[in-house]
């Protein structure tokens, strides 16, 4: 069973239906979920809204966001295209925290500065909802170790990699509870999000197992609004 919505019910409602009655987005939302859409007057006031949690913290954070686009660009095929995307993934998600970053994955959409398409959001929408708390967590450690140890002159990607590997390794077991046997096989599962690239070749003394962060990575923290120093709130809170 899902936890209760935080605060009185009086209160709670009385506040999300003041903004509900000029946030034309939350009253998409209302419209477009299949739980709450028992009649649009006075939806808020039921328990259907409160059995729909998950909606309820989804359009929560995107009022936090300032997300309050006017009608005519609710209207618009590609926005509703990227929102129901989005909700799609917000219902199939029981963690508030990933809720939250696909809230802010959607700002980013809104905002018009990072995605050049819903194409191209959509697969950042996709990244969001496979990867695990752990996965992630993984990532942000290996990010920390390379911006602590930025490529040196004429210096290739391996030869980073092979400076912090071992730092690297001992902090994901210490912090993230996997073993180093286990990590290869993680690693090869980061490769399908296009975050992380094993490192390929002949070299010399190398048996392979290591690689660095993609450039797409940096993309992603900024699309959803991840600081690259958080360790507590992030994406990978949950795996559905």
């Amino acid at each position: 069973m899902e936890p209760e919505i935080p605060g009185g019910m009086d209160e709670v409602v009385s506040g999300v239906l003041a903004i509900y009655q000029r946030n034309p987005l939350l009253r998409m939302i209302v419209r477009l979920n299949p739980i709450t859409s028992v009649a649009e007057a006075g939806i808020l006031g039921t328990v259907d809204m409160y059995l729909n949690r998950r909606m309820f913290v989804f359009a929560q954070e995107l009022i936090s966001l300032n997300i309050d686009p006017p009608e005519d660009r609710i209207r618009k095929r590609e926005f509703i295209d990227a929102f129901s995307a989005t909700q799609r993934k917000v219902r199939e998600t029981t963690n508030d925290n990933k809720i939250k970053t696909f809230a802010a994955l959607f700002a980013s959409y809104y905002e018009g500065s990072i995605f050049s398409s819903v194409d191209h959001y959509e697969e950042f929408l996709r990244i969001l909802d496979e990867i695990s708390e752990r996965e992630f967590r993984v990532l942000l450690i290996l990010d920390r170790h390379e911006r602590l140890n930025p490529l040196q002159v004429s210096e290739n990607q391996l030869g980073r990699a092979n400076r912090i590997w071992q730092a690297f390794t001992d902090e994901v077991e210490s912090s993230v509870g996997i073993p180093v046997k286990h990590l290869a096989a993680v690693m090869k599962r980061l490769e399908r999000t296009g975050l992380y690239e094993p490192i390929i070749g002949s070299y010399l003394n190398y048996g392979g197992g290591r690689g660095y962060l993609t450039p797409l990575f940096e993309s992603f923290l900024q699309a959803t609004k991840i600081s690259p120093r958080e360790d507590k709130d992030h994406p990978g809170q949950g795996t559905t």
